[in-house]
């Protein structure tokens, strides 16, 4: 089984991220946070999150409550037992200027979510794919 964090505000989206993880290939369980904030603490194991597991994978959305993806990134990266824990910022922002920024801060990609739901599922399940693989 792997463990694979979305973060995400937007119900649409978890909804969307749900249908395409339940319909891959491959055994992921899906755990879902609603801020950056609470991103950090899941990553830490920290207060209600102590028992949750290390994941494969964290797809970031880039603008959230209490924290952006960005500084999201940097915490993550300073941070010894979360530096290197594959996170791709999943954006509705297509700004080279947002894609920068998230690169600079530590993102390991950057995808720029599609608004037609056969392109939403597609993207999904090919970030999925191709990090998973790289986590083997």
């Amino acid at each position: 089984m792997t463990d694979v964090l979305l973060v995400e505000d937007h119900d649409a989206d978890v909804l969307l991220v749900r249908e395409a993880v339940a319909s891959f290939e491959q055994k992921v369980r899906l755990h879902v946070v609603r801020d950056g904030l609470a991103a950090l603490w899941f990553l830490r194991r920290q207060g209600d999150y102590a028992r949750c597991p290390s994941v494969q994978l964290v797809l970031l959305d880039s603008s959230m409550p209490r924290m952006n993806a960005c500084e999201v990134l940097r915490e993550l990266r300073t941070d010894e037992a979360t530096r290197d824990v594959p996170v791709v910022v999943f954006s509705s922002s297509a700004r080279p200027r947002d894609v920068h920024a998230c690169t600079e801060a530590g993102a390991n990609g950057y995808v720029v979510k599609p608004v037609d739901l056969a392109s939403f599922m597609d993207v999904v399940q090919g970030l999925l794919k191709d990090w998973l693989r790289a986590s083997r």
